[in-house]
């Protein structure tokens, strides 16, 4: 049984999510560039980069075989969540270690 809204998706959302998470992290960095170095900013984005690239495609796939039942479409959809998830990834460390005073 294939889902019918798979087909529908177009490839230019698709396309744009890799380029906006990085360009989004890029803009962070720039604005960020006269903020104080956070020494723990590091360890948080290796974990949330961790989280964002198991969490997003396993929970994809769960919904999609909850939805569904588990098919051929399944893969893909994880494939897609993987994709995603690395381009959080990818956008999260691109912002650098810079962060905001924290008010007191």
């Amino acid at each position: 049984m294939a889902a019918p809204y798979h087909t529908h998706l177009t490839p230019v959302g698709l396309i744009i999510t890799p380029f906006g998470t990085i360009v989004g992290g890029l803009l962070y960095r720039a604005r960020s560039r006269y903020w104080p170095v956070d020494p723990y900013a590091r360890v948080r984005q290796l974990l949330t980069c961790a989280d964002a690239i198991i969490w997003i495609p396993a929970v994809t796939g769960l919904l999609v075989d909850l939805i569904t039942g588990f098919d051929e479409s399944t893969g893909g959809v994880m494939a897609i969540g993987l994709i995603v998830g690395v381009c959080i990834g990818a956008g999260i460390v691109s912002s650098g270690i810079r962060r905001p005073h924290k008010a007191a």
